[in-house]
Parts: structure tokens; sequence; C-alpha cells
């Protein structure tokens, strides 16, 4: 870190002397200041304000001397070249962590760039350095008295700094002679030697070397803005280059390793040749230095014989071959012609089209000419000896509303757009919007560019709204384009035309997937028997992949299993071509039939049920399940055999809308499906789990009596179907709301041994284990804590063996109640983090809340308030995103109280004023009154509050609400534990309040 101290406390120095005899001058300018200037005088002036006074402490510490200025352009002067160099470091990083106007970071000349490990490497004016050493003519300036330098050595420091650009530092070889001896002295920075250049105006040729902090040595330039002839056929580009960091770090890296050949795949569109151009650009020094090869680039897209291609590259590089006849002689000739120019980076553009001519071309090329290196831009593989295959994705999305400046497919659009309307990105909201477009684009760069430059006619909502209609938007207007991206429908056309017939007949398949597909599924639903002399299945989705048309990724929720999918324009053109395929409805059929197997395999018919590993399997079909769903109910006229699809689908969702929400989704695919079921006849034993499914989504809603409502209608379609398991399960749900009314636990109990004697007649185990947890709990309501922990130990153990981890993680918690009850505080603490661990493992957000709510309630009675308040707030966000209402209220009224007893009650304050709006007549009556209860523990803290400031009358008023809920409390039910702990701890603060001075109002409460 150089000179940290700038950042404590402004030094004060004598003034400096001006240097004679051997002196190093720097001459500094800023990059882009004109453009600056005329965007916002005032922002420039102010950005100019803080760039001197940079530049002016630097100095005054580093005992430096301030020859003149002249607008932005500093002239320095040093008498030593170690200290000279120092001072151009400091300032650099000093820049990079200024406080620069957010209007100019804003600009494009300003703007903030992060490097590949996440460091900042640009950030405020760009500020280009020269530094030379010499014996300039010194010579004091008549009007201001200050020493002022004359001579060639100052034009040679002049051409030097006007060589570099805006954040480099560009040193001279006598200056590099006297300082590389000491760079561990001035923070061991980053050099590169750049090699002899001609500056204009000077005769003799000057070696310059670059150098940065070792902090910014990710940044990147074009060659010195030199007179050096440049071996290249590469044209600037038009526009600016955005992103791909990652992947032009990891082309060095490759070349750096003698690496030969590096092929670019991806689809259409996803930028190839933007990077191939960009990385030949900014590599030229590379390969034009001291006489090297150059950088040539040559399109090859419209090549189709060994002979074409050969033609197409030595017209690039200027290599005439109209006397050869054979294509081998051409072949050797231009290897030959590539030899001679040694170290050279030859870009050829577009090869798929010839990829099976690669071994006579470029795999000949690369043994010709031994320091050569190809770098080469197909939609598939070249599968030579020694190529390595970069792949290119789409670029980087946003993740969240804080990650939008950060996307590189956002800061594209955001550059496109205001090119064309500046200012139409002016708010969070509108960043929020561009976060979604460039999502439904899939973060492919020629969409971006092609739909961001309609922003001149559309707002961005409207632009959102009309990208539905995918590829008749996505149209340039730029007429120099290549042909094959003036459409994204084009560039995906150009892929699709150079597929087998059996390959465009399987892509297009491909079409009816959602989310991605295994081997597995591909194998049963594409169909191409029509087509005699396709090979396997797996070998055409692997062409397809290799082409760039499918994808592969590892899913996060199940690593190590391969799946293939399309981005979202891909598939969209694929649909386009499957409605003109015999296959069109047969291969729709075929992927409900293969799911709703899949479905019945992975989500057995029981609440809780599938265990970890089919969960995971679960929810990555979780798309084709729902596509399936939506392709059943959409079948017109509706059948019998539709709707029992569509009933089979939702069923098998039903186990990840249970654990993971959304509830609202489940709801309403539910009610859809019974919908039709209804009218259509459909299987009664389907109807009978859809009403058990439906009953708990009412429960949890917070509509008991509908919930009960709806299980005695699937009880009548059990009984007609024969499926004593749903009738089992029907009871007991049943049995769970009258438990949870607290007044009918006779008849709860019957239910539940209803349950479980039919549940044992038909020897299901792991159904059994889910019920022992279910009398646990029933025990726990009736007080008899010993049986209730001897009945959810036997429900954890019993689901540890099925290996259903969902119910072991239940029981857990509950288990943690039970213990807070006995007041075994640190069991019940155990108890749930291991249940808060399950649920993390299992990715159950609805169990995670549970176990995170509870271990709140004892972090509560134990006064530990702050790891209370940030269980609670967890607890709260599962239950938000999973739409659990019931137990979303119920944590934020303790979240409330417990704010209250730490002292925080503006916050408690709000959400006590919120509960009051919410919450619906239906909630569950121990629900109501333990909400109540936490409502009277934050009055008994308000009224503590309220005395310890000497407000009594507040006081007084707060302390009888706190009183009477205690004293209705103590009339109503106790048998729910969540009541007996909200009364706990009100009975607790009742007790600790002041005596105030109203006689009517006792200090504590009445036994």
């Amino acid at each position: 870190m150089l000179l940290s101290f700038f950042y404590m406390k402004r030094i004060e120095l004598n003034q400096v002397s001006p240097p004679t005899g051997f002196v190093t001058l720097i001459f500094t300018d800023v990059q882009g200041s004109t453009g600056l200037w005329e965007k916002s005088s005032d922002i420039m002036r102010a950005s100019l304000g803080i760039h001197d006074q940079i530049m002016r402490e630097t100095l005054e510490v580093m005992r430096g001397y301030e020859v003149k200025t002249e607008g932005d352009a500093f002239m320095v002067a040093f008498c030593d070249p170690v200290k000279a160099l120092h001072w151009c470091l400091t300032v650099q990083e000093r820049i990079i962590n200024a406080e620069w106007p957010t209007e100019l970071i804003e600009s494009i000349d300003a703007s903030e760039v992060i490097g590949t490990h996440g460091r900042r490497i640009f950030y405020g004016l760009r500020v280009r350095m020269g530094v030379h050493s010499g014996f300039p003519e010194c010579k004091p300036d008549p009007q201001t008295g200050r020493m002022d330098y004359f001579g060639p050595m100052v034009n040679r420091s002049a051409r030097i700094g006007g060589a570099a650009h805006g954040g480099q530092i560009l040193i001279s070889g006598l200056v590099w002679d006297r300082i590389s001896p000491h760079l561990s002295d001035i923070g061991s920075p980053v050099t590169e030697d750049l090699g002899e250049h001609r500056l204009k105006g000077l005769e003799s040729t000057e070696r310059l070397v670059a150098i940065l902090p070792s902090s910014l040595s990710e940044r990147r330039f074009p060659p010195p803005k030199t007179l050096n002839p440049i071996l290249t056929n590469l044209l600037p580009s038009a526009s600016s280059f955005i992103g791909r960091e990652k992947e032009i770090f990891e082309i060095d890296g490759l070349i750096s390793r003698n690496v030969r050949l590096i092929t670019l795949t991806g689809m259409g569109g996803m930028g190839k040749t933007r990077l191939a151009n960009n990385y030949g650009t900014t590599r030229l020094k590379d390969f034009s230095n001291r006489g090297e090869g150059g950088v040539w680039f040559c399109d090859v897209s419209e090549a189709i014989t060994v002979s074409e291609i050969c033609e197409m590259v030595g017209r690039s590089l200027q290599v005439p071959l109209f006397s050869e006849k054979s294509e081998e002689t051409l072949i050797r000739r231009l290897g030959s012609a590539i030899a001679e120019r040694g170290k050279i980076l030859l870009i050829i553009d577009n090869f798929e089209q010839v990829v099976q001519h690669a071994s006579r071309t470029i795999s000949q090329w690369i043994k010709l000419a031994p320091f050569a290196v190809f770098l080469v831009t197909s939609r598939e593989a070249l599968r030579l000896h020694g190529e390595v295959v970069k792949e290119l994705f789409p670029l980087s999305l946003p993740e969240g509303e804080s990650d939008l400046s950060k996307s590189s497919a956002v800061r594209l659009f955001m550059e496109r757009a205001e090119a064309v309307r500046p200012g139409c990105v002016a708010t969070m909201e509108d960043m929020s919007n561009v976060g979604k477009i460039v999502q439904r684009l899939d973060g492919i760069p020629l969409a971006i560019e092609l739909a961001a430059p309609r922003i001149s006619i559309f707002s961005l909502e409207d632009l959102m709204a009309r990208l539905s209609r995918h590829f008749g938007m996505l149209v340039s207007a730029v007429r120099d384009s290549p042909n094959r991206h003036l459409t994204l429908r084009k560039a995906i056309d150009w892929s699709w035309d150079l597929l087998e017939p059996w390959e465009q007949s399987a892509g297009a398949q491909c079409s009816v997937f959602r989310s991605g597909f295994d081997l597995e599924a591909a194998e049963n639903i594409l169909d191409v028997s029509s087509f005699p002399q396709a090979p396997p299945v797996f070998e055409i989705v692997q062409a397809l992949r290799v082409k760039s048309i499918v994808r592969s990724f590892e899913s996060e929720e199940n690593p190590g299993r391969i799946r293939f999918g399309m981005y979202v324009t891909v598939q969209e053109y694929a649909r386009e071509k499957l409605q003109n395929l015999p296959q069109k409805n047969s291969a729709h059929c075929r992927h409900a039939d293969y799911y709703v197997k899949l479905g019945r395999l992975l989500a057995p018919r029981f609440p809780g049920g599938g265990g970890d590993k089919r969960l995971r399997q679960l929810s990555l079909e979780e798309e084709n399940l729902r596509a399936v769903h939506k392709w059943a109910l959409t079948r017109m006229p509706p059948t019998r055999e539709s709707a029992n699809l569509a009933l089979e689908a939702v069923l098998a969702l039903d186990s990840l809308f249970t654990t993971r929400g959304p509830f609202q989704a489940r709801e309403e695919f539910l009610d859809s499906a019974m919908k039709t079921a209804s009218e259509t006849g459909a299987d009664p034993g389907l109807l009978a789990w859809a009403c058990e499914a439906r009953g708990r989504a009412f429960l949890v809603a917070g509509f008991p009596p509908k919930s009960e409502e709806i299980y005695e209608k699937g009880l009548v379609f059990a009984r007609q179907s024969g499926d004593k398991k749903a009738e089992a399960f029907l009871m007991r749900n049943i049995g769970l709301k009258k438990m949870f009314s607290g007044k009918q636990m006779e008849e709860a109990r019957e239910k539940y041994e209803s349950a479980l004697s039919l549940l044992t007649e038909i020897g299901d185990k792991t159904c059994v284990a889910s019920l022992l947890g279910d009398f646990g709990c029933y025990w726990l309501a009736r007080r008899d804590l010993e049986r209730a922990v001897e009945f959810l130990d036997k429900s954890r153990l019993a689901n540890r063996e099925v290996g259903n981890q969902l119910l072991e993680g239940l029981s857990l918690t509950n288990l943690g109640i039970i213990y807070q009850e006995m007041g075994r505080f640190d069991q019940a603490e155990n108890a749930f983090l291991q249940a808060i661990s399950l649920g993390k493992e299992l990715y159950d957000r609805r169990l995670q809340g549970f176990s995170l709510g509870y271990l709140g309630f004892l972090f509560q009675e134990e006064g530990r308030f702050v790891e209370a308040i940030n269980s609670f707030r967890e607890a709260i966000n599962s239950c938000n995103e999973i739409g659990e209402l019931s137990y979303h209220g119920f944590y934020l009224a303790a979240l409330g109280s417990c704010l209250a007893c730490n002292g925080s009650f503006s916050e408690a304050d709000s959400i006590f004023s919120s509960l009051n709006t919410m919450r619906q007549e239906t909630i569950s009556p121990p629900f109501a009154q333990t909400e109540k209860l936490h409502f009277g523990l934050y009055e008994a803290c308000r009224a503590g509050h309220f005395a310890r400031m000497g407000l009594v009358e507040k006081a007084i008023i707060s302390a009888k609400r706190a009183r009477s809920i205690f004293r209705e409390a103590k009339k109503g039910s106790l048998e729910s534990e969540d009541v007996r702990f909200a009364l706990r701890l009100l009975t607790k603060a009742i007790k600790a309040l002041p005596k105030l001075s109203d006689p009517g109002i006792p200090s504590s409460p009445q036994k």
C-alpha cells in the first residue's frame, strides 16, 4: 500500500526548491476531458478540483516541484527518478480511491471497472503519465518567477506522456535503468517492456516501459500512441467492448502456456467474433513488437472448399497464391508464409461450416509455423490435437437489485441504449427494468445489441412487454452488420442450416422441455424413427451440444448430474420449427407421460414424502411438471385423460410446494386441475389426494373451516376409489385441524388412531413414521410431555430409518419445543439447530422457517434478545418466500414483543400497527391468543419504558392493557405450548413493572 498516510492527515512541508542538473520530468494529462467538459462543466470543474488536490498534496509530501499546469495537464519535476515514479504510482492509487461525483462515474471515460479478481481497476478520471530523465535547460519564468525547463529532453518527455493512455504510466529506457534496482522500495510495481518506439517529431527511437501499482495490475491498454508500423488488418471497433474480462484473462493464460490453437465456441450471437477482435486489438504489441508477425483477421464464412479457405486466409495476410494449382500446394505455400512471419496471431472467424477441413488446413499450418498462434471462432470444436476449446456463455446477469451495476449484460444494454436515447436509464426502477430485459434475453450479446436501440421509440416497460414477440423485435438497423447478425433469427438460422435432418427434428422436439432435461428423458421423448440413418438419440444430443443448439450444465441442487437445455431465444426458434413437424402433438404427449411417471416415482403420495435425494431430483423437473400441467389444461376439449395428467403433475409438485413454496402457486395449480377434473369425471383416487393437498393449503393460509370441508369431500373420493392411504391421511388431517382448534382434542385423537390403524393395516412404515410425530404433537397439546417426547423420538428415528429427512427435521423441531417447556434449554437449542441444518441441506424453507422461529422463542425466554430478533427475522423471510401466512403473523408478533424487550419501540410500534390490519378473522384460536399475549408483553415493556422516563400517565395506560390481556389469557385455554410460552414471558414482565401512582393498578398479577 503506497503512502496510506495521505488518508489520515495532510503533512505540512517547506517549499520545495526547483531541481536543476539531472532532472526527472513528468507530463500528465486527463483522457477524454473535452467530452467530460461538454457533458457537464460543473461536474468536471468539481472533479478537477479533486484531481488537482491529489496531485499537489502528493507532490508536497514527496517533495516534487510543480513546474506549471495547463487546463488538466501537469508538468512536474523531481531530482530523483525513484521519487518521481513513486509519485506517479501513488497518484494512480489515490485517484482510484477518491470520492468522485456520482455523475462523473456515470460517464464512459470515468466509469468504474472491476477486474477478474473483484477489485476495482478504474474509477474516476483517467490520468496518463509520461516520465523521462535528463539535463534540460533551466530558466525561471519572468512572469511567475517559477523555474521552467526547455530543450530536447523536455520535448521527449512530453512525447512519452502523449503516447500513454488514460490510467497508464510510461517511462523511458533511461528512467527504467535508474529505477529498476529500486522497485521493492516503491511497492514492487508491475512492469512491461514495450520495446523500441518512434515518437512524433523525434529522429531516434525510445525504449518504453509500462509500469503500474501491483494493486492495478489487471489494467489493460492498447499499444502506445507512437509511429510504429502496426502489423494488422484489424479495424477499430465502432462501439466499446464490454464484459468478457474473465475470458480474456483465460486466453492470455493459455497463450502464455504455449497453447497454439484456441477455439472459441458458442451459439450464434454469443460474441465470439467481437471477443476475438478485441483480444487481437489489445494484444497487438505482443505480436507486433521487434519485427514480429502481427495480428491478422480472416472471415471464412463464405468458404466451402479447402481452396477457398486458403484463398481467404491468403488475401487477409496479403500472400499471393495465384500460381498454385493443387490444394496441397496452396496449404504448404500459405503455411510457409505464416512461418516467415515469426510470432503471429491469426484469427480465423466462422469456421463451423468448413470444420471438416480443419485437419487439412489449420492442423498443417500449426506444424509448418511453430511460432504462430491460431484463435478460431466456430459453433463447434475443430477436434484437432492440441486444441483448447473455450466455450462462450452469456454475459453475467444480475442476481438481485444490488447486483445490477456489476452485470456485464446490464452495462452493455445501458451503453447501447444511452447512445440512441441519452438519459433513458435514470432511476432504480429503470435499472430494474433493464435487469429484467437482459434476463429475458438470456444475456446474449447479439440479442442485447439488437434490443437496446429500440429504446429510441419504446419505453423500457414497453420494450419488455414486446419482447414476447422475440424475433420480430430483434432486428438491426445497422447496414454494415454481417448479414447473419442483422437479426437474431438469421444468427440461429446459420447454425440450424448446418444440422443434419434428424438433428433438426430432435432439436425442434427439445423445445418441449422446460428448464433442462437429462439423457434418459431425451431417449424417452425424442423420436427420430422416421430417419433410418439417424444415430442413437444420445449421439444426436451430443451433436446438438457440440453445435451449440443445446447447452449442458450441472444443477446446483444435484452436482455432478449433467443436464441439457436451450437458451430462451433458441428454444423459441425451435418451438416454431416444431409447429411444422408431424411430431408436434406426439412430442408433447411423450413429454407429459414421461414426467408424470417420473413424478410418481419421486413424490410418493403422502405429505412430506420423497426424502432428500428424491426431492432434489424432483426440484430439477419442477418446470417440466408445470409445463405438463399447463399443456394438459389447455387441451381442447378437456378430457378425463387430460384432467388426470394435470392432477398427476400438480400432486407430484405438491412436495416441493409444501417445503419451498410458493403456496399461492400451489393453490392456483390445485384449483385449476380440480375444476377440470370435476367437469370430466377424473380418477377419484387422484381427486382424493388433490383434496388432501388442497385442505392443507387452506389450513396454511389460515382457513381451518374450509380445510375440514375439503377433507370430508376427499374422504368420499378415497372410499370410492378404495385408496386406504389417502383415507388415512385425510382423517389424520381432520384430526390435525381439530387439534389446532384447541377445543376438540378427543375428536382429534380418534381421527389419529383411525388413521394409524389403516396405515398399520396396509403396512406402510413410511407413513406410520409420519403419524407418530402427529401423536407426539397431540400429547404435547395435552401437556403429557414425557409421552410427547416418547412419540416424537420414535418418529425421528423411524423417519431417519426410512430416509425421510424432512419429517425427521420436523420431529426435531417439536422435540425442541417440548424440551423448552420442560426447562431443558440446552437440549432444546441443540434440537432446533439440528432441524435448521437439515432444512438448509434439503433447501426446505418451511422447515427452516419453523425451526428458526422456535429457536427465536427459546432465545427470547433466555433473554438473548439480539439473537432472538435475528432468528425471528430469518423465520419471517422464510414464511414470506413460501407464502406461509399463519406463521408469518405469529412470528411477526413475537418479533415485535422481542424488539420491545430490547428497547426498540419504534419498530415494534410499526409491527403491531401492521398486524392489526393484516390478520384475518379465520386465524386459528391458539395463534390469535398467542399474538395477543405478545402484544401484552409489548405493552408491559412500554409501561416500564414510560415509567423510567417519568411519563406516568402513559405508563399506567400500557400497564392496564398488559394486565387486562394477562387476566383474559388466564381465563382462556392454555392447551397450546405457544400460548403458555407467551404467558410465561408476560407474567415475568408484569412482575418486573415498578409501582405506579395509580392505586387501582396492582404491581403484580393476581394468582
